[in-house]
Formats: structure tokens, C-alpha cells, sequence
């Protein structure tokens, strides 16, 4: 019985089955991975000052300014419970803040990332990269 328990409770399971290869995943958000080089061929919109790509992605408020080293807010209405990534460009290039992991959206769509802004930072303007798996909002905060 316990090594049934086991054998469920992974979160990765392979199954050969006539020789063909099943692989499944009993997490109900799987892992994703975006290629950012990759070339968009989502469809593409602009609201706000907001570049959107893709849907089921909205960007309902962020720090359209911030002072260095104070604190930048963005908040995402995304699938609930979905996964939502940041990525933050700075001229030097991209931010590895811990405040900047993933997220999975609340059982309502949002999430709220908050990011301070170094004190150091000769940026006048940053590039903010919010991703879900079928979606991207691009948009920029001046800093001050």
C-alpha cells in the first residue's frame, strides 16, 4: 500500500505502451519555458501605454514612476491560478531580483509583483516584461 501511495503521489509519470512514449504531469500548472528570442506570432495590441500580445493577460495598474531605490509595483489579471514570470531590463541588462520569480495568479487572476529599484541605477527608464503561457505585456516605468 505504501509504495502505491509513492508510486501516486510523483508528480511525473511514463507510461510505454507498445513501445510509444507517454509522458503526463499530475501538477494542474505545468512548468513553461518562453523563448525570448524567439519571433512573436501572437496577435498584437497596445492599450494605456501597454504593448499586449496574446490573450488573457491584462495589466490593470503599475509605478508609471519611481524614485531610485524605492519600490515599483505591478499588478497582473491573468487565468486563475495560472503561472505568470517579470523580467526586468535595465540598461546593464536583466535584473536577477529575487522579487522578480514566478508567480501563480490567485484563484481570482491576480498577482502582484513589487521590486525596488536600486539607489545606483543610472537608468532612466526600465523595460518591464510581464509572460503566461499565451501571453505578453510589455511596458516601461521612468525612473526619477
Amino acid at each position: 500500500m505504501k509504495r502505491l501511495i509513492a508510486a501516486l503521489s510523483v508528480s511525473l509519470a511514463i507510461f510505454i505502451t507498445g513501445g510509444a512514449f507517454y509522458v503526463f504531469s499530475l501538477d494542474p500548472r505545468p512548468a513553461f519555458k518562453v523563448d525570448e528570442n524567439a519571433p512573436s506570432t501572437l496577435v498584437s495590441r497596445e492599450e494605456g501605454g501597454i504593448s499586449y500580445q496574446g490573450d488573457g493577460l491584462y495589466v490593470p495598474y503599475y509605478t508609471k514612476t519611481v524614485k531610485k531605490g524605492k519600490k515599483a509595483t505591478v499588478e497582473v489579471v491573468a487565468s486563475p491560478e495560472e503561472n505568470v514570470s517579470i523580467s526586468v531590463y535595465y540598461p546593464s541588462g536583466k535584473s536577477s531580483s529575487s522579487a522578480l520569480n514566478d508567480k501563480a495568479a490567485d484563484v481570482y487572476g491576480k498577482a502582484v509583483f513589487d521590486f525596488t529599484i536600486p539607489a545606483t541605477t543610472q537608468a532612466e527608464q526600465i523595460r518591464v516584461v510581464i509572460r503566461t503561457e499565451n501571453a505578453r505585456a510589455t511596458l516601461y516605468i521612468d525612473i526619477i
